[in-house]
């Protein structure tokens, strides 16, 4: 595991994001090149590239490795008295039984409080009971809130529409 600023960091981080998100598409039956095209329109990678820049030694990118394949990398940042797990993304049939995300966010966790951090926003779940469990084996409460989308073209609503007639 390696935490890092640098390019080389977030390139690796940024590589694993797509990854993810095409390990994703097969198991939503997505299509693959649809699945790069709406991960890389959420989150274009001049977007950290630009959160790096602004932020400095305050943002942290995570990455694990396995055999020398990187398996998992995620995104913190840090500001005062808070720690947020910004982005992050690993690939199940790489790391399955090593846990390579739970070593990320305990790493971030104990960051956090060597930062002298109080508080540790684990981002949101999206009602998702998997993410949802993940969060509490380290203590994380439920938060309510809204979350806004500004689409020109809605990829979030036609994505979350596709997913659902896949489960019928």
């Amino acid at each position: 595991m390696r935490a890092g600023t640098a390019e080389v960091d977030l390139s690796s981080f940024y590589a694993m994001y797509e990854a993810w998100a095409l390990e994703r598409s097969e198991r939503r039956r997505i299509p693959r090149s649809l699945a790069l095209i709406a991960a890389r329109r959420r989150d274009p990678y001049r977007k950290f590239e630009a959160v790096a820049e602004a932020l400095g030694a305050r943002l942290i990118v995570w990455v694990a490795s396995l055999e020398g394949q990187t398996v998992a990398a995620s995104v913190q940042i840090i500001h005062g008295e808070h720690s947020t797990y910004w982005r992050g993304s690993g690939l199940r049939r790489a790391h399955g039984r090593a846990r390579a995300t739970y070593l990320l966010q305990a790493r971030m966790v104990q960051e956090a409080c060597e930062r002298g951090c109080r508080w540790h926003h684990m981002g949101e779940s999206g009602s998702l009971a998997s993410l949802e469990h993940f969060k509490t084996t380290f203590g994380g409460q439920r938060r309510t809130y809204a979350e806004y989308y500004d689409e020109r073209v809605p990829v979030m609503k036609s994505g979350r529409a596709f997913g659902s007639m896949q489960s019928w």
